[in-house]
Order: structure tokens, then sequence, then C-alpha cells
């Protein structure tokens, strides 16, 4: 989008101040006796007068009274025709402009039917468009008319407008009007599936501005939208953090009605996210978090993670599916994301067992490795290739023997390094039994002579 500079106001030359308000009561007079036409022309002629002779408050009058009288007499085509026309004209002066322009955005909602107001919005845009004075207009103009198209059912073409603006670089508008209004773009991403898009464009949010209390509302919007991403693009811990500073929000953590299902969702996608050293600190940290107590079903779920102990499936889903799992919509058995939640939570159940036997066996039985973790020996093998892969454990397995060994080989300098410890350790009980032996010799001898 092109940016127009602001002109610095110039030296009138001649005020056209008393020709502009007998014009103005003639046009009114000719307006009245239903001869717009007339009306508007005997302005357009004073109109460029003032224009060269840069009387910005004469010219500010005439143009706004032409779209007042396009406006009274109902004709939208002439009053369209005329925003373009006075706003294009060479040598215009911008602050006349720019007062006709919030003029004829306060006549919004005026229209006949939607299909004009529409065409209204979109003549508005053009003439809005790379002009400072009105940034403030041409945001509130592209939201009206992205609503419009979203409300037609059109989502690709109300992203398209609304994405046309680059708000962060409105010098007029605060803090919170640029955030409302990235959000709604990033909404409107989301609900055209373009998360890559939306990605980029949350980057231009600065997450400080939500420590502000009047910016909650804003944070609440912002946070629910990454967690939609992060659902998407399966980024569980990403998640379980969004819901983690939703929780710290104060309107929430204080609600005793809203806290319990966030603090839910919170834990469930932590245990959903693949295991790694960000994935276990962010667990046990929330394992001790108070709200959680107060949580036992969840308390204990995450209590079955964060210990080092064997997980049965069957169990679990007894335990806690109709209780816990079946009233969060996270489970939600009749959606994709639901069963995949589902199966992912089965998954980080195999690979926590798989992690625990790690602890206590140095060797075991592929067989019974796979009775343990309750999958076939296929199944087993393959999940545990993904971990060792991955570099959660060190494994290696003897196929044709089937067996798993969990012992790490040391390596040279590991070796090397026992060796010395061990023969600094052989040279201390050396020196110490030395020690000893001189002590009883000592002894000895003073016995003797005694």
């Amino acid at each position: 989008m092109e940016v127009d500079g602001y002109t610095p106001a110039v030296k009138m030359e001649k005020s056209y101040e008393n020709e502009t308000s007998e014009a103005l009561i003639q046009a009114q007079y000719l307006m009245n006796s239903g001869d717009v036409s007339a009306a508007i022309e005997l302005l357009l002629v004073l109109e460029k007068k003032t224009r060269k002779s840069s009387d910005v408050k004469s010219n500010t009058r005439i143009l706004e009274k032409v779209i007042e009288m396009c406006h009274e007499s109902g004709d939208w085509r002439r009053l369209n025709e005329q925003l373009k026309t006075l706003s294009s004209n060479h040598g215009n002066l911008d602050q006349s402009v720019s007062s006709m322009i919030k003029k004829a955005v306060g006549y919004l909602g005026t229209t006949p039917d939607q299909e004009t107001e529409t065409e209204y919005i979109i003549t508005l845009r053009k003439i809005t468009e790379g002009k400072m004075l009105v940034e403030k207009e041409r945001a509130k103009l592209t939201r009206l008319l992205s609503e419009i198209y979203e409300k037609q059912g059109d989502i690709e073409q109300a992203n398209d407008i609304i994405q046309e603006d680059q708000i962060e670089t409105f010098g007029s508008l605060d803090k919170r009007e640029k955030t409302d209004f990235i959000l709604e773009q990033m909404r409107l991403c989301l609900a055209r599936n373009d998360y890559v898009k939306m990605a980029i464009i949350s980057k231009k949010i600065n997450i400080s501005y939500f420590k502000n209390k009047e910016a909650e509302d804003l944070k609440l919007r912002y946070y629910e939208l990454m967690i939609m991403y992060g659902i998407h693009e399966v980024e569980y811990l990403e998640v379980s953090n969004h819901y983690f500073n939703i929780f710290s929000t104060e309107s929430i953590s204080s609600d005793e009605k809203k806290w319990p299902d966030i603090v839910a969702r919170m834990v469930m996608f932590c245990i959903l996210a693949p295991f790694n050293n960000e994935q276990s600190d962010a667990l046990n940290r929330l394992y001790l978090l108070p709200n959680l107590e107060k949580l036992p079903l969840c308390h204990e779920l995450s209590k079955l993670f964060v210990s080092k102990k064997l997980i049965v499936w069957g169990n679990l889903l007894s335990s806690y599916q109709s209780h816990l799992l079946e009233k969060l919509d996270v489970f939600d058995q009749s959606s994709e994301y639901g069963k995949k939640h589902l199966e992912a939570l089965r998954q980080r159940v195999v690979e926590h067992n798989i992690r625990v036997i790690s602890k206590y066996y140095s060797k075991i039985n592929l067989i019974r490795l796979s009775e343990l973790i309750g999958l076939d020996i296929e199944e087993s093998e393959k999940k545990l290739c993904s971990l060792i892969v991955e570099k959660v454990i060190y494994a290696r397995i003897d196929r044709p023997h089937g067996i798993v060994s969990f012992v790490e080989p040391k390596s040279v300098n590991d070796k090397l390094d026992m060796w010395v410890s061990d023969v600094n350790k052989l040279l201390g009980l050396v020196e110490k039994t030395s020690h000893l032996i001189e002590k009883e010799h000592v002894l000895h001898k003073i016995s003797q002579t005694n």
C-alpha cells in the first residue's frame, strides 16, 4: 500500500470565507428547490478557487457540504462519484479531504441496503488508502467490509480484505486497537485454514502488552487462537503453556467455575506432549501446583507420569475415562482431534513404560518387554527404535536372541577415567596400610622398651 506523506500546511494566498458562506446559502436554496446538480456545480466552482489559494477552512466547508447534499438527496451513486473526484483533484488539501472522509464515514449505517453499503465502503477504502490522517477510519472500514463478506459466507474474501492493511504501521492507532485488529487477522487465517500465515501474523503481537490489566480480554483471545493453532500443529507442550498463561490471568484464576477446566486441560496437554527435558520439568512443576490438588483425578493422573512406575493402559482407561477424559472435549471421540489425542495419550503411556523399564533393567527379553508395555513384539520394537533415534533412552537390540540391552557402553575416555580413579583409590589404600603398619611397629618398640 502506497502511503501519501502528510503535506504541511501552506500559506493561504487568499481567503474566500465570505464567498463560501454566500455560496453555501445559495446551494442550500437550490437543494431545497430540488436542483441538487446545480447546487453541487455552484460549490465545485468555488471549491477549485479555495483549493488553489490554499484556503483550508473554506475548502473543508465546501467539501463537507457537497457530500452532505448528496447524502440528504439519497443519491448514493452520486455520493460515491463525488468522493472519488474530490479526493483525487490535483493539489487537494490533505486536511480538507480528511475532514470530508471522516464526515462520510459517519454516514455508514444509513444506506438503504447491504449492496449499497458494500459499494460505499469499497469507495471509502479506496480513497483512504495511504492517507495517514485517516488511518483510524481506514481500519474501521476494513473491519466492516471483512465482516460483511464473512456474514455472506465468503471467508476467503473476508480474509483477503483484512490482510491488505499492515496495521502495525498505522501510527494513529493505539496499542489496543492494533492488537485487536491483528487478532482479527489471526482469527480469519484460522477460519481459512491458513496456519502458516497465522503463525507469521501472531509474531506481530508483543505479549508483554498483556501484562496490562485492561488488556485481559485481548490476552484471552490471543491464547485461545494460539491454542487452536497449537492443537492443529500437534505442539501440545506449547498448548499447555498457553493454558497456563490463561490460568495466570486474574479473571480466570479467581473464578472457581473457570479455572478447574483450564487446569485440567493444561495438565492433559502437558501429558500428551512427547517426553523431553522441558516437558518433564513442566509436568513436575504442574504436579506441585496447589490448585491441582483440588482436582483429585487430574492430580492422580499426573502422578502416574511423574512417578517411576509402570502404567497399565486398561486400568488407566477404567479409572479416568468416564470421570475425567470424557468430560473434556479434548478426547471427544466424535471429532478427529479427539481420536488423535486419545491415541497420543496411549503412545505417551507406552513411552513412559519403556523409560521406566530402562531404569530398572540392564537387559530384558523382547517378549517380556512387549508384555510389560502391552504391545506385540513388532510394535514394541518399532516404538523402542523411535525412542532410541530420538535419544530419549539408550538401548541396543540383539534381534537373533531377542534381547534388549539398556547398558550404555563406556567410551575410551570413560574407561580411562575409571582406571585412573581406581588406581588413585588403590594407591590411597596402600599409603593408608603402610601408615598403619608403621604405626604398629612404633607401638611395638615402645612396649618392648618399657
